[in-house]
């Protein structure tokens, strides 16, 4: 989550995001991550002066599950789950802080699996998730990435 939010290391993993005058305070550190058959759920907790004893929001994506493999296909709603004073206006932000955090966390277990033949961390080709359980297929990168990066 550090990462996702941009945090130093040795600094807190509470993070104040503002838009416009609003404000919200996101505890990094609490994040939580659970998996159900075909669905992962990013819980962040958060609070604001109109929920100043907290709450957590809870981003679900429905993602392949064992029996049925989706690549990296994640879906969700147009809205996560929480109070409206938070969700009204921070959704989005949100909605994105949890997707990142998902496939940051896919990236970094792919990477530590492996590397290709020219070196490179192994990638996620799928998300899955089953109770408990979340579920990566790591893979190799394919031509065009490398003849992209090559290039660059």
């Amino acid at each position: 989550m550090r990462l996702v939010a941009n945090l130093p290391t040795g600094t807190s993993g509470d993070v104040v995001w503002t838009h416009g005058a609003a404000e919200l305070l996101v505890h990094t550190e609490d994040v939580k991550l659970a998996c159900a058959s075909g669905a992962v759920t990013v819980s962040v907790p958060v609070s604001c002066d109109q929920v100043p004893a907290g709450a957590t929001v809870t981003v679900p994506f429905a993602v392949g599950s064992d029996r049925r493999t989706a690549g990296l296909v994640m879906s969700s709603f147009s809205r996560p789950v929480g109070p409206d004073a938070v969700t009204t206006l921070w959704s989005e932000a949100l909605m994105a802080f949890a997707w990142e955090t998902v496939l940051l966390l896919a990236q970094r277990l792919c990477g530590a699996v492996g590397h290709d033949a020219a070196g490179r961390p192994l990638v996620p080709a799928s998300i899955g998730a089953e109770p408990g359980v979340l579920i990566l297929q790591p893979m190799a990168r394919n031509e065009l990435s490398r003849a992209v990066q090559d290039r660059t």
